[in-house]
């Protein structure tokens, strides 16, 4: 099994809380990868992997949140002017991203199995 690779290290993949084993799914991480390669811009990870008992705890999680099975990033998007913003997100779906959501400031981007597309202020 994979747990990291090129452009993203097991730091950035594992839970916040740092007691519990990391959890990746190697399909979402392939796919994280290969949207790295071709956006050709550093890529900052805010979260990845989450344990259920840290995202418990943060303010409007799920309980079904596809970073628990390591099958969502969030990503920084603040630093890329409009136009790389948009080339991220057109590229997202162009690497079969099912879940993506649109933050102020940052990216969901998840593997999830049927579509699932929002904007939140």
């Amino acid at each position: 099994m994979i747990l990291e690779t090129e452009h993203f290290k097991l730091n950035e993949i594992r839970c916040p809380c740092e007691n519990c084993d990391p959890v990746v799914n190697e399909e979402h991480l392939i796919r994280m990868q290969l949207l790295r390669y071709e956006f050709a811009k550093p890529i900052i990870v805010n979260s990845w992997h989450r344990c259920k008992e840290y995202n418990d705890k943060l303010p409007g999680s799920s309980d079904k949140s596809q970073h628990i099975a390591g099958n969502a990033t969030d990503i920084r998007i603040w630093q890329f002017s409009k136009l790389d913003q948009f080339n991220l997100l057109e590229l997202s779906f162009k690497h079969g991203f099912k879940g993506i959501g649109i933050y102020s400031g940052y990216l969901h981007l998840d593997s999830r199995s049927n579509p699932s597309y929002w904007i939140k202020p």
